[in-house]
């Protein structure tokens, strides 16, 4: 259990927490979209519990569901003792904290700057120097926050704890120890009041969320190994809560007032008898709560499950396809098998859920007839929305490390996130190949009347005319 108890006479801090993100989803690189705010940034809203429950006064800024300028910015730096950022390693996302950064140390330079995120646990001690930031946090900031805030307030050298970097007598202390959360039951609820000022549950910027929108996490992690995933280097570990421990926060979420619940986690459905007693809890407590799955395995097609999920009140779920060739996938460690994502996609479109597919493009052993075969299998799929991305080397994945030890990859040169690129000996396409077939994809698939068939049927049936507008932004984005 971590100890979350206060020292005698220590002031309270003002603090602000901003999730830096850009609000823009890539849909060909070249191509982007605006989809608002999906859902809250439950990593911040969890330090805020901690930090309020120490007495400090919170706020939370958030980049996907609110434009924010400079001038915010500056207020922001202004108006308090200490700053958190939340830093992904998206290009743009990456930039526009750097800049977020710059501002605040601009207009407040005795500002405390912390860092923390994918991309501070990824690189920490260069995002601390890129950042120019007092302290950057490797792994789950939960664990060191609370004592963080009592060693700025009595301004103290930050000493034991474990993933957090800083500087001293001019020169940089990593501490190395692994950072882990020991068991996730321990750590309080998220304060989801410090984005009430947002709304969320907007797809392709168009609120599709019934009334208010929260998200959940019951787990940390994936049990599964993706080749062009990063996720296993900033968290290694695969960790669940307990259905009691799941099951308290989702009646405290619904004595909140919220309508719509995400669950977030990046492998819901991995554990089929743990998402079975939470279903059971939602039908037998909370009838009318509309349920969304953020992350889905394309395999998980059980009809018991699937009805239940029905049952619980699930609208959508959003499946990992990737390929439609098994070659491919099998490159990918995706282990999956072709057959079966059919039946599970399939399973999906019977029990009317919004059923959301990604694929990726470019693997190094994709030939033209693996990217033909994947198109041709994503439109037999009966999907209601996809997106076709082009494969990113993202430091930290198996094939980053592979193309790195292969001499085609070199951090100092090409930075932490690479496209599939021939050029670069990056797999048999150019980039700007790999987008062209993206865009053509993209108009296949969204210019195909058994899509707006399906879909007009599946609006009516589940007295939700939002599914038709969705699907023509995105037609008329990838129109254009």
């Amino acid at each position: 259990m971590y100890c979350f108890l206060r020292y005698e006479g220590i002031r309270s801090m003002n603090i602000a927490l901003i999730n830096c993100s850009t609000g823009n989803y890539e849909i060909a690189i070249k191509k982007k979209i605006v989809l608002g705010g999906l859902f809250p940034p439950l990593g911040l809203l969890y330090l805020g519990k901690i930090l309020e429950n120490n007495n400090h006064h919170v706020e939370v800024f958030d980049g996907n569901a609110e434009q924010i300028s400079e001038d915010k910015i500056k207020k922001i730096a202004e108006k308090n003792d200490v700053v958190g950022l939340t830093v992904y390693s998206q290009p743009k996302d990456k930039e526009f904290a750097l800049n977020i950064s710059k501002i605040i140390r601009e207009t407040n330079p005795k500002i405390k700057l912390i860092i923390g995120g994918p991309h501070v646990s990824l690189l920490t001690e260069r995002a601390f120097k890129e950042f120019n930031a007092d302290i950057a946090v490797r792994g789950p900031g939960e664990t060191v926050i609370a004592s963080l805030m009592d060693s700025i307030e009595m301004i103290k050298p930050i000493e034991n704890l474990p993933g957090v970097c800083y500087k001293k007598d001019n020169k940089i202390i990593h501490n190395l120890k692994e950072n882990k959360i020991e068991n996730l039951d321990d750590i309080p609820f998220p304060a989801r009041h410090l984005t009430d000022k947002y709304t969320y549950g907007y797809i392709m910027n168009t609120k599709y969320g019934k009334g208010k929108v929260a998200s959940i996490l019951t787990s940390r992690g994936c049990p599964h190994r993706c080749s062009f995933c990063g996720l296993k280097a900033h968290i290694p570990h695969y960790q669940k809560r307990s259905v009691e421990n799941i099951t308290k926060e989702i009646d405290e979420i619904v004595s909140q007032g919220y309508k719509t619940i995400i669950f977030s986690d990046d492998n819901f459905l991995e554990d089929r008898i743990r998402i079975e007693k939470i279903m059971d809890h939602i039908i037998e407590n909370h009838p009318n709560l509309s349920i969304w799955i953020d992350e889905a395995r394309a395999d998980s097609g059980d009809k018991t499950l699937y009805e239940k999920m029905k049952k619980a009140g699930v609208e959508i779920i959003h499946f990992g396809i990737e390929s439609g060739n098994q070659e491919v996938l099998n490159y990918y460690n995706k282990k999956l098998k072709i057959e079966n994502v059919k039946k599970t996609i399939k399973l999906s479109n019977k029990m009317g859920f919004l059923s959301i597919g990604s694929f990726i493009l470019g693997a190094p052993i994709e030939t033209e007839e693996h990217l033909n075969q994947t198109l041709k299998y994503a439109l037999s799929l009966p999907l209601d929305l996809v997106s076709f991305l082009v494969l990113r080397y993202v430091y930290g994945s198996d094939i980053w490390y592979e193309a790195e030890k292969a001499g085609k990859i070199n951090y100092e040169k090409d930075g932490h996130f690479i496209y599939a690129d021939s050029s670069k000996d990056l797999g048999n396409f150019t980039t700007e190949e790999l987008i062209n077939f993206t865009e053509r994809a993209y108009k296949r698939f969204y210019y195909n009347p058994s899509l707006w068939f399906r879909v007009f049927f599946k609006s009516i049936r589940n007295m939700n005319p939002k599914l038709l507008f969705v699907g023509l932004k995105f037609l008329f984005k990838n129109a254009n």
